[in-house]
């Protein structure tokens, strides 16, 4: 049966009145849906929007942070509020956006598409199929390429934005009694655990390089891509500029690996010109470059070569994922949630000594310990009627 189309009455905030009287009418809510509407294409740090919220009675509203005289302190003392549970769908770029304003990672928090995949519903499950099982609706995305920083916002595209956390709260209580029956409660709490994890959105520019794809191993390299990379980082957040804006990644891995001695030489790197070369800019790269250089080589960063596995570990390697898919298949779960191949190469080189989240809480018991245990000589697999089955040895 479908579920009529929910049409809350359009609250667009625009003033500090009317925002205090409407966080003061749901403070004490037990739980509330939490949206964001941002722009990032053309800054460093993402440009808040719009910000929805929805309480456990459906008074919802859409807060303008771009209204003039409209302050966010109290928005945000209220979002930090850790006896409120803040639902969220996706919530990690939300999260991002709020740690920035803050420097806290907003808790207790609820992502309802991590709960949709450790319920079985597969991974980054979109908004509109949970509105679409759980409300029978269909969600009406016109508007998702919206530029939401230009105003006036028509009530069509209000309308769009509520909608993302209207829904969520029916979302919310449906995944919960889900979570309960399948006794997965505890797994929700460990993936919210990760979500959490400040070191997630405090960027640290001296670790910057490790996120730029660059071919060569040489530490030479390596100390200047780490010292570019750390300098487009500090200047992308001074001028608040996307990074590529300041030096796109394939100029930089150019400019590491090449090691040009001049202006001209730099000059000729593909994606920098020769007037950016010979602009004040381009002399301050080169006296970094060699800073970097002369550096005590034992500060240089180091980037393991990937070794190719041997024929031994390729076959271990195998055997986990034969006991990967069957922990997948009993428990409903995406098999990628529980471990990746790179989890796997790690686990069969380092055994239980491997940092990686397969070890832990509810992976750990679906998938780890027989992991560990076929690795070990005390499990054992076959196949029985067509089906793989386990063994203990």
């Amino acid at each position: 049966m479908t579920k009529n189309i929910k049409s809350p009455a359009i609250n667009l905030i625009q003033n500090q009145t009317d925002l205090d009287v409407y966080l003061d009418s749901i403070k004490d809510a037990p739980f509330i849906a939490v949206d964001t509407e941002f722009l990032r294409d053309r800054t460093y740090y993402p440009e808040l929007c719009l910000v929805q919220i929805c309480d456990d009675k459906e008074q919802c509203a859409a807060i303008d942070p771009l209204a003039k005289g409209i302050s966010l302190d109290g928005l945000v003392t209220f979002l930090n509020n850790p006896n409120q549970l803040k639902v969220l769908h996706s919530g990690r770029q939300d999260l991002e956006i709020f740690y920035e304003l803050t420097g806290k990672v907003l808790h207790p928090v609820f992502d309802t598409q991590i709960a949709a995949t450790v319920v079985g519903m597969g991974e980054s499950v979109a908004y509109k199929t949970l509105v679409m099982k759980y409300c029978h609706v269909e969600v009406d995305k016109a508007h998702q390429f919206t530029d939401w920083s230009r105003r006036p916002l028509n009530n069509s595209q209000l309308a769009y934005a509520i909608s993302d956390v209207t829904y969520l709260v029916d979302i919310y209580r449906a995944l919960v009694k889900e979570l309960d029956k399948k006794g997965r409660t505890r797994w929700i709490d460990d993936e919210m655990a990760n979500l959490l994890n400040p070191a997630q959105y405090d960027i640290n520019p001296q670790s910057a390089w490790e996120r730029v794809k660059m071919r060569s191993h040489k530490g030479r390299d390596l100390v200047v891509l780490r010292a570019l990379a750390a300098w487009r980082e500090d200047r992308a957040k001074q001028q608040n500029v996307p990074r590529g804006r300041v030096l796109k990644d394939e100029a930089m891995v150019e400019i590491a690996m090449t090691h040009p001695k001049d202006q001209k030489a730099l000059g000729d790197i593909r994606f920098f010109s020769e007037k950016r070369a010979f602009s004040e800019e381009g002399r301050e790269i080169l006296a970094l470059m060699r800073e970097a250089e002369q550096s005590p080589r034992e500060t240089w960063p180091e980037k393991a070569a990937r070794v190719p596995l041997s024929s031994e570990e390729s076959a271990a390697i195998e055997m986990l994922k034969m006991l990967l898919r069957i922990a997948s298949s009993e428990n409903y779960v995406s098999a990628r949630m529980i471990a990746g191949t790179d989890d796997l190469e790690t686990l069969v080189k380092q055994g239980d000594k491997a940092d990686i989240l397969a070890l832990t809480g509810w992976r750990h018991e679906v998938f780890g310990k027989e992991a560990l245990d076929l690795m070990a000589g005390r499990l054992a697999l076959s196949l029985k009627n067509g089906q793989i089955v386990r063994h203990p040895v």
